[in-house]
């Protein structure tokens, strides 16, 4: 059996952070090793983030904008988001970049196989379906499976998007829109957005917060209707497809870690509850984990990134919206006619101070989430 020092499970957003990390002189004296099912090539999603800072992947951005727009029925602001920028990473060009960075590290192993089983110990021990691996330390990028989240907030953000190319100029290259919500809510909260990387090219992409999955049909049906009617575009082509489903939940996954076994990404919360965004927080903790190791600290204090304060401000906001308390639309549309973009962004970094968060909280309808707030506790 083959023993390392450090097993990363899967090959995705935090499995491929961490190995980027790792791939770092500092770890040459460990052994480590990536075990993924599937040749990451596809371009099968997109990694969206706002940032103030240049990132390690920052040679990779395939656009960035300074300007969004936020569209309701009730408001239609463009806003100016300096010092921050929007920025897009396509997926196939983050999986191309992190996977030849790893190969040329000769510390670090890469297999394509199954994994069928994990087991605590020292060392732990990955079974795949062709081989088993020893390790002193397991990164496990995907949950437990069977979780119980009936005592937890839980709604998914499924979405599908197309990059269309139009015959004529059609999109403002510099302006991206951040939410749109005209266009029926069917009692959830949906919105579309809209990111331009150049005047005839768009990721157009719809997302929904609801546990009630649409078939293929009738996600392609919004996206075609919104194309049409909404940007009254009706010569374009779709050039490449995306689908997927991010949970939402407030659920506790730390407690699944043990004394060898960490989770990291999704595994761990690391997507935001109540908004769906990921990628900074990623980073935020593989940078930690690496740190972590060199420092030789316990690698489970990842966790101490997702504070209690924003974890009972995500339950609330889950509450709110699941339970019809009041509705994505209202709460958003609210907040960005009253608050800057900046002040927002800061908030679901969760890098604001109480006075701060005081004019957040004042911004939408208080009642529903003073209501939404007592359920919960």
């Amino acid at each position: 059996m083959e023993k390392y020092d450090y097993i990363i499970c899967g090959a995705g957003l935090a499995g491929l952070s961490l190995a980027y990390r790792l791939c770092d002189s500092a770890f040459s004296d460990k052994r480590i090793l990536l075990i993924e099912k599937e040749e990451k090539t596809k371009n099968d999603r997109t990694f969206c983030h706002w940032s103030t800072t240049r990132g390690p992947y920052e040679d990779i951005v395939s656009k960035q904008w300074s300007q969004l727009q936020f569209k309701s029925l009730s408001v239609d602001k463009i806003f100016d988001i300096h010092p921050y920028q929007y920025k897009m990473i396509r997926g196939d060009d983050f999986y191309a970049f992190n996977l030849k960075k790893i190969k040329e590290s000769a510390h670090i192993s890469i297999v394509k196989e199954q994994i069928v089983d994990i087991q605590e110990g020292e060392p732990c021990v990955v079974r795949t379906d062709k081989n088993s691996y020893a390790g002193n330390h397991i990164f496990k990028t995907y949950p437990k499976s069977g979780i119980d989240f009936s005592k937890a907030q839980y709604v998914s953000q499924h979405f599908m998007g197309w990059v269309i190319r139009t015959q004529e100029d059609s999109f403002s290259e510099n302006q991206a829109t951040f939410m749109d919500f005209n266009i029926p809510q069917k009692g959830e909260t949906r919105f579309m957005y809209v990111l331009p990387t150049d005047k005839k090219t768009a990721l157009v992409e719809l997302a929904i917060f609801s546990n009630a999955i649409l078939s293929r049909r009738e996600y392609e049906t919004i996206l075609k209707n919104y194309v049409e009617e909404n940007l009254s575009i009706l010569n374009y082509s779709i050039e490449e497809k995306e689908q997927g489903i991010i949970p939402m939940t407030s659920y506790d996954f730390g407690k699944h870690d043990t004394k060898h076994i960490s989770h990291i990404g999704t595994a761990s919360g690391a997507v935001k509850p109540s908004s769906g965004y990921a990628f900074s927080r990623v980073q935020e903790q593989t940078d930690l984990i690496a740190d972590l190791i060199k420092q030789g600290r316990s690698l489970n204090k990842s966790q101490s990134l997702f504070k209690s304060k924003y974890k009972r401000y995500d339950r609330t906001f889950l509450n709110a919206i699941l339970t019809n308390k009041t509705n994505g639309e209202q709460v958003f549309s609210l907040m960005f006619s009253k608050l800057s973009p900046q002040l927002i962004f800061k908030f679901l970094d969760e890098k604001t101070s109480l006075t701060e968060e005081l004019k957040l909280f004042t911004a939408p309808p208080t009642l529903p989430f003073l209501r939404a707030f007592i359920a919960e506790i």
